[in-house]
């Protein structure tokens, strides 16, 4: 690794048992360095094979961890070089307003997604815009057993949907539902 890289991943933080896929437990890992400030904008990580290695994984496992990130907008991937941490965008709030009329149109059948609100909000075309969505069947923590009125443990989705604006991420939506619910 080079020097300006402050990445620190301890074998012992995977869990090889876990239902949770090691690619995303390297992401959350990662994640949360970004998070709370011991990786910072522009630090470059390790490449696929040196992260790899150290971990004693797949190198396949690491591309799918940096491709989790990159999808959520938290690393810049460009050819063959070693990945870049980005900085966080800055937050910007929606007016709920957007979804009410959103869901209006809906209901009055008049849906077109050239004319969405994503689309106009962000003065872009259709073909302009793009979506990565994420799929993960797993365990209920007690936050999301609570929200749902589940069982804590029963299994639910959780949905991360990364919204795009001629290739820049600019909202990322989440979500947690009941298995139940999911047809």
């Amino acid at each position: 690794m080079s020097p300006h890289n402050r990445l620190e991943i301890a074998r012992t933080r995977l869990d090889s048992t876990s239902d949770v896929p090691m690619a995303r437990q390297i992401a959350d890992l990662i994640r949360e360095q970004i998070e709370d400030g011991r990786l910072h904008t522009g630090d470059a990580l390790p490449s696929v094979r040196e992260l790899a290695a150290q971990l004693r994984c797949a190198a396949g496992t690491v591309t799918a961890a940096y491709q989790l990130l990159a999808s959520a907008g938290r690393l810049v991937q460009r050819d063959r070089r070693r990945p870049t941490v980005r900085g966080r965008p800055p937050v910007r709030t929606i007016d709920a307003n957007r979804y009410r009329n959103a869901l209006g149109r809906a209901r009055e059948g008049m849906v077109r997604p050239e004319l969405t609100d994503f689309v106009m909000a962000h003065g872009i075309e259709w073909p302009d815009y793009t979506v990565d969505a994420t799929y993960q069947v797993e365990p209920a923590n007690e936050t999301q057993a609570k929200a749902l009125a589940l069982p804590s443990g029963v299994s639910v989705l959780r949905r991360e949907l990364v919204e795009y604006a001629r290739g820049v991420p600019v909202q990322i939506r989440r979500s947690v539902l009941s298995l139940a619910d999911v047809h």
